[in-house]
């Protein structure tokens, strides 16, 4: 009866060590589907991926392969006079690193806008491999189409007016494409933004009375500063060589003023 050429290799555990001894280097497995088979001395080594090894399997030439995906792997032994191994099998689990969330940093310019001024939003996210994928900006009922990365930012531009008066938030969302979900989740970032009003051009209306006057009359005016809120200060009247002194606008934004005969 002859002997089983595997009797020191009693498992695949034991006969990738033998590889080891006997190659000098480490068994990196790969090549889903690929049968392989090392021929070391009288012994021979057979891996598989699927399916059972026999002697008529491909002989692995020593060449290292590289196991990518989770595989179950076979192997029997064989040499001339011996009676052929029992197969061994083992599986190599591989686990995907976890996926990390990158870093979003959201910056506006200028820092402070009237609502009559467009806004430039400058989005960057940062992480090792530099990120892909595309960011949406929101803010309010504002919210902009996504813009793809380049080299990891983004800049979006905001119309003016899309912006409500007084401490807006700027929220940035980065969503990963195929070629970064592997590593990195989705984020989020913000930022604040001062929007004031824009300044708007009242209507001034001059009412003298009596319409018209001799030389010897005074006149007098009623100027009327219209717009909303009711607007505050004072009004200046001018003709000629003629100069008023300021005249503070009442609650009704309508002062009046005599002018001196002349």
């Amino acid at each position: 009866m002859g002997v089983p050429a595997c009797r020191r290799y009693c498992s695949l555990h034991a006969c990738r060590n033998a590889y080891i001894q006997r190659a000098g280097r480490q068994l990196q497995l790969d090549a889903i589907g690929d049968h392989l088979r090392y021929n070391a001395e009288s012994n021979h080594l057979l891996t598989t991926n699927g399916t059972t090894p026999t002697t008529s399997s491909t002989v692995y030439n020593g060449t290292a392969i590289t196991v990518s995906s989770t595989e179950t792997i076979e192997a029997i032994a064989t040499a001339s006079g011996f009676t052929q191994s029992a197969v061994a099998t083992a599986t190599y689990t591989i686990t995907a690193p976890a996926k990390t969330t990158p870093t979003l940093t959201v910056s506006p310019s200028p820092a402070s806008i009237t609502t009559a001024q467009a806004l430039s939003v400058t989005v960057t996210v940062s992480g090792t491999p530099t990120p892909t994928g595309s960011v949406v900006l929101t803010s309010g009922s504002y919210t902009s189409a996504a813009t793809t990365l380049s080299s990891g930012s983004a800049t979006i531009n905001i119309p003016a007016g899309s912006l409500a008066k007084g401490s807006d938030t700027l929220t940035a969302t980065y969503t990963p494409d195929a070629a970064s979900s592997s590593t990195y989740n989705s984020a989020t970032g913000s930022n604040t933004e001062t929007v004031t009003a824009a300044a708007t051009a009242p209507t001034v209306t001059v009412t003298p009375s009596p319409a018209s006057i001799t030389t010897a009359q005074a006149l007098s005016v009623t100027i009327t500063v219209s717009g909303t809120p009711t607007p505050t200060g004072s009004v200046v009247l001018s003709s000629g060589s003629y100069v008023s002194a300021a005249a503070t606008l009442s609650v009704e934004a309508r002062p009046s003023m005599s002018l001196p005969v002349h």
